[in-house]
């Protein structure tokens, strides 16, 4: 493995694209936080309720049969929770379907939202998820409950709690990478990450620490001498990561990069055994905890038979992504980076687009201690963005999906956001770089631009001027 090593670093101004990151994601996070309404991020009602229920200590949700809800299993799994959550969830149903609607800021009284009897309050697609990506969620709602007896700003705590993880994780995630350091920026400053990482949503923090699970990699990839405590703080964060998503264990092929005179191919095995092993057996009993995948997506799917249709004949399989990527892959590129809300309040699909090449633009500012990126480190990136995609569309086909469906139901592209770091090996260039006096500053203003127009347009869509 060899390195280019220097003193220097990448700044501008006199900061270091670390910090260039802080700004900015400080600056449009606190934009974001003060714009977008409460409950509006995909299935914000179940995070939050998910959240407030592991900060009081309750794991397992109990079973409700509501005679209003038409469905079998869907939404009748949940906890019983202070009813002013469900008060906040009603009070942005109508702005989170309607995107003609525009938001009711005046009900955003600290003071209102104190009905803390506890009543049903049901969980969607979030019944089984771990407690690892709630952990900032849990800790700002334990310490407001304490000071606060109004849900609403129990609520925004979470919110802010979840944001300061985003931008304390992605910090740390850039200045530590030794590969396509502006890269990292422009992708952690996606802003439907952004988005995300305002709300209640645990998508934000697990997406986050895949993040900083490729840059501490990276780093050690990089050392001609193994540093045992990096090496084992990425094994936790492996644990962790499949926890959180199953379908992250891909991210695993990361240590195979790690070069084998300092991380023999034997080593590699026996610990790459026992951390999947300990993954999927923790995940495996964390899961047992809760009803199966047949029962929770009963309603619209049968999990167990389109698996089994897949196994028993999977060039049929191959037809279903073709057709899923013809008739929604523009939905899902759009989906990645400018469709809020509930995928209704959508940005141009042209501005998607040149935050798309703006990325690429950033992946050819080298740094000057950037590693140098081996065919088999693409080759390996480019099995990962595969296997990840491909586990992706099975694990959103099997719930979501009619039994021998066309095409793969529910899929969307901010699903994909996490393997962004990882996936820009396939590209960081070895050679060829941009004058970084004209690159750096180009990036920061593109980036600067694009979350300028993302913020007004949210403004103005959700009604925050009327005032």
């Amino acid at each position: 493995m060899t390195i280019m090593r220097s003193r220097s670093k990448a700044r501008i101004g006199g900061l270091s694209a670390e910090y260039v990151f802080l700004i900015v994601a400080l600056i449009f996070g606190a934009l974001f936080m003060t714009i977008i309404p409460p409950m509006t991020a995909p299935d914000e009602i179940g995070h939050f309720a998910k959240s407030y229920a592991f900060s009081q200590g309750e794991i397992i949700p109990y079973f409700l049969d509501s005679p209003v809800n038409l469905f079998k299993t869907w939404d009748e799994y949940g906890f019983n929770l202070p009813a002013s959550i469900l008060e906040l969830n009603q009070n942005s149903i109508g702005v989170g379907y309607n995107v003609a609607e525009k938001f009711n800021y005046a009900s955003l009284d600290m003071t209102a939202y104190e009905k803390l009897n506890e009543v049903f309050v049901p969980l969607g697609g979030q019944l089984n998820y771990s407690f690892f990506q709630y952990l900032p969620q849990i800790i700002g709602i334990s310490i407001s409950k304490l000071l606060v007896g109004s849900i609403l700003p129990i609520y925004y705590t979470a919110r802010l709690f979840n944001f300061l993880s985003y931008v304390l994780l992605l910090f740390f995630a850039v200045r530590w990478t030794k590969f396509a350091k502006w890269g990292f920026v422009v992708l952690a400053l996606n802003p439907m990450f952004l988005f995300l990482a305002v709300s209640t949503s645990g998508d934000a923090f697990t997406n986050a620490v895949a993040f900083l699970f490729v840059a501490i990699l990276s780093n050690i990839i990089s050392e001609n001498i193994l540093d045992k405590k990096k090496l084992y703080f990425s094994f936790g964060l492996m644990v962790a990561m499949v926890q959180m998503k199953p379908t992250l264990i891909m991210f695993g092929l990361l240590y195979f990069l790690i070069p084998n005179k300092i991380f023999t191919i034997r080593m590699k095995m026996l610990y790459g055994s026992l951390i999947l092993f300990s993954a999927l057996a923790i995940y495996y009993l964390w899961g047992k905890l809760f009803p199966s995948q047949d029962i929770m997506y009963m309603d619209f799917a049968n999990p167990s038979e389109q698996v089994k249709g897949i196994l028993k004949n999977p060039i049929s399989f191959v037809t279903v992504i073709k057709n899923t990527i013809e008739e929604h892959g523009k939905f899902l590129l759009h989906s990645y980076a400018g469709q809020f809300g509930l995928l209704n309040r959508n940005i141009s699909f042209l501005a998607v687009l040149l935050y798309y090449l703006l990325v690429i633009f950033a992946v050819f500012i080298r740094e000057y201690n950037q590693i140098t990126v081996t065919k088999r480190m693409r080759f390996v990136s480019l099995m990962f963005i595969v296997g990840y995609v491909l586990l992706t569309f099975i694990a959103l086909y099997q719930i979501w999906s009619p039994v021998g469906h066309t095409v793969i139901l529910g899929l969307q592209g901010r699903y994909f956001i996490p393997i962004g770091a990882f996936a820009l090996l396939t590209i960081v260039p070895n050679r060829i770089s941009l004058p970084r006096k004209f690159a750096i500053p180009t990036t920061i203003v593109g980036i600067v631009l694009f979350l300028c127009y993302v913020t007004i347009f949210l403004t103005l869509s959700y009604g925050f001027l009327s005032v």
